[in-house]
């Protein structure tokens, strides 16, 4: 048989288990949205690289094809910014 005592613990055992869960939960969100921003950061920075190496280093190079080179340079630009943009806000979330 429980004794009093005891039987007033349980409600604060639950709680604790409770926050505990909660804590956990929060730790997890908090290295999702890290990581997130670790890749926004990234592909941030990869969009700068492909946009002065292909598209200005282009300009002081000839180039056999410098259309293939802008029209791929701009969309590898556009397709990294709007990954980089969508994690970013996943981030901030």
């Amino acid at each position: 048989m429980s004794t009093r005592r005891e039987r007033a613990k349980e409600p604060t055992a639950r709680l604790n288990k409770q926050l505990e869960e909660m804590e956990y939960v929060r730790k997890q969100e908090s290295i999702e949205r890290s990581l997130y921003l670790w890749k926004s950061k990234f592909l941030t920075d990869l969009t700068k690289l492909v946009f002065a190496g292909v598209l200005i280093g282009g300009i002081f190079q000839p180039v056999s094809y410098p259309g293939l080179l802008y029209v791929g340079g701009t969309a590898f630009f556009a397709i990294f910014l709007l990954v980089g943009y969508r994690y970013y806000k996943r981030a901030i979330k």
